[in-house]
């Protein structure tokens, strides 16, 4: 097996190139989680696997409380299947806990701030109640709990982490948080080891061909627990070796390089990159030099699994201007995949598209389009 071929098989386990699911909690429940501290770029990453789909679709998802969106993967945004929140949480809790407990420390909270805090949230969202941060902030403090600097993030995230809230849907733009026990209402339980054999079921599956490594970056699970997880579903993976390094997929898992040229517009934290730890296989070194990679990364464009381009939106009530710039030359077949890529973007957006730039990298040049 050759890079190119990885990343075909990738498209293909991510529902990039095939899709066989039908709504947008099958993506998520297929991929275990999809990664939302970008909101929006987290339901085009999930609009971008159900072809057909609109933003009103995903919206509706959550809206419906068939998708749900709070801290999972280590520590971050992710939004999950509505029957998988919980034992994906009682399953990742005790590694973010412990993740964060250096900061907890420097920032004064305890045991006693969280249990005092999380009572209060509880009493305050108890039937069905959605506030903001900014709203459940001022309630803390009211009650002499201080949310200065940091203390709020951490005090909301490790309420979500011990399943007390969740985020609900959004009022007009701001994003709410409702009772976890409340919003959540299709639960399943599951033992440990049935839970790590589980989610290593569900990530070789959904992002292989991939490494141990990349599972554990992936889930924020220490290194025993990912491989007892590994070792429990092996019979059903097939290993491969590319480069000296082990890698585990689907048995029967292949891909051929497509005829036309494969291009996807990926947000911020898409699974296709975001889902490894070693990015080598996607991103060039030199082109890696070109991203950015703190803080918000660049939107992406790929072509047949690589890095070519970003890209940028400028949206507007009835159109969307997309700003795009690439690192080579492309082949007119692969500007024409590229137009089509940012008109399935535009309808997903309900939203006429245009091209406002187009350059080049180093040198550029702007084109109608």
């Amino acid at each position: 097996m050759t890079n190119v071929s990885l990343t075909n098989i990738r498209a293909a386990n991510q529902l990039l190139s095939t899709s066989e699911v039908n709504t947008p909690g099958d993506v998520v429940k297929h991929l275990a989680a999809v990664q939302g501290q970008d909101y929006s770029g987290g339901e085009w990453s999930i609009g971008l696997r159900l072809p057909g789909s609109t933003l009103t679709d995903i919206e509706k998802a959550i809206s419906d409380r068939n998708i749900v969106r709070t801290w999972a993967m280590r520590g971050t945004l992710h939004f999950l299947a509505a029957d998988d929140v919980n034992w994906i949480l009682e399953l990742l809790a005790p590694g973010m806990i412990a993740r964060f407990s250096r900061r907890y420390k420097e920032l004064g909270l305890d045991d006693k701030t969280f249990t005092k805090a999380e009572r209060l949230i509880g009493k305050t969202l108890r039937g069905g109640r959605q506030l903001t941060r900014k709203e459940l902030v001022t309630v803390l403090e009211r009650h002499g709990i201080s949310c200065n600097g940091q203390r709020a993030a951490f005090i909301l995230n490790r309420a979500s982490v011990d399943r007390v809230i969740c985020f609900g849907v959004k009022r007009e733009k701001q994003e709410t948080h409702a009772l976890f026990d409340e919003w959540v209402t299709r639960t399943k339980t599951m033992a440990r080891a049935e839970a790590l054999a589980e989610l290593a079921r569900r990530y070789f599956s959904g992002y292989g061909p991939a490494t141990i490594q990349d599972y554990m970056w992936w889930s924020g699970l220490k290194a025993a627990d990912a491989k007892f997880g590994l070792e429990t579903i092996e019979s059903g993976l097939r290993k491969v070796s590319i480069e000296g390094n082990t890698y585990w997929t689907p048995k029967e898992n292949d891909a051929e390089k497509p005829k036309a040229p494969a291009v996807y517009l990926f947000p911020p934290f898409d699974s296709f990159l975001i889902g490894y730890k070693d990015k080598t296989a996607s991103i060039d070194e030199k082109v890696l030099k070109l991203l950015r990679t703190g803080g918000m990364p660049d939107a992406t464009i790929a072509i047949d699994g690589k890095v070519a381009g970003k890209w940028s939106r400028k949206s507007g009530k009835d159109r969307v201007t997309i700003m795009l710039k690439t690192f080579r030359k492309l082949t007119g077949e692969e500007e024409n995949a590229l137009q089509k890529s940012f008109k399935r973007y535009g309808a997903f957006l309900e939203k006429e598209p245009e091209s406002g730039r187009w350059r080049t990298f180093p040198s550029s040049r702007s084109s109608s389009r």
